[in-house]
């Protein structure tokens, strides 16, 4: 079952900090895939902002044990022109390095 969320930055790092002193009870509770749907970020002055753009994609996953797997893409990251990821040019790669987060 995959569900959704907004990912609030500092509850990963909460749970993967705690996550060796949590009973497995409560490990269970987060167990699963997740669709990442944003992340807001509020500057010192109150101002929001988005870290990862408010368009980019991606995927948390957190098994039993507290390990947990998180992809974040930008969705403007161009493709390739030769259609091969193994044939592009440095500014390809550097783009889809710098998209993925």
């Amino acid at each position: 079952m995959i569900k959704k969320f907004v990912l609030l930055f500092g509850a990963i790092a909460s749970f993967a900090i705690n996550s060796a002193m949590a009973e497995p009870v409560k490990r269970d509770r987060l167990v699963g895939t997740w669709n990442y749907v944003l992340a807001t970020n509020t500057n010192a002055n109150g101002a929001k902002f988005y870290p990862n753009g408010q368009n980019s994609a991606g995927v948390l996953m957190f098994d039993s044990a507290g390990n947990f797997s998180w992809h974040i893409i930008k969705p403007d990251i161009p493709k390739y022109a030769s259609n091969n990821r193994l044939e592009g040019t440095l500014e390809e790669y550097k783009a889809t390095v710098q998209g993925i987060y």
